[in-house]
């Protein structure tokens, strides 16, 4: 979304698969802990309430891998920027 224009809004989909030694540090937020070693679905949407005031709210829901099991990993991550 534009974060100087109110009402502007925007939305994603995205698949994600990292394997346990595909990176030293993911920096996804939504993904579960931030861990490697997980496979799954991201869904977002941000929208600006304000003038420089932008909140966006994303899901992750797909699976463990690897060493951490074959077990089901969600989190829904929130997050509001105030831009200066």
């Amino acid at each position: 979304p534009n974060s100087a224009k109110k009402g502007s809004f925007g939305a994603f989909l995205s698949y994600r698969h990292l394997g346990d030694a595909a990176v030293l540090g993911p920096t996804y937020d939504e993904m579960y802990y931030n861990v490697a070693g997980q496979k799954g679905w991201d869904l977002g949407f941000a929208y600006t309430f304000e003038k420089n005031l932008v909140g966006t709210l994303k899901y992750f829901t797909g699976k463990d891998l690897g060493a951490n099991g074959d077990k089901n990993a969600s989190m829904l991550y929130g997050r509001v920027d105030f831009y200066f």
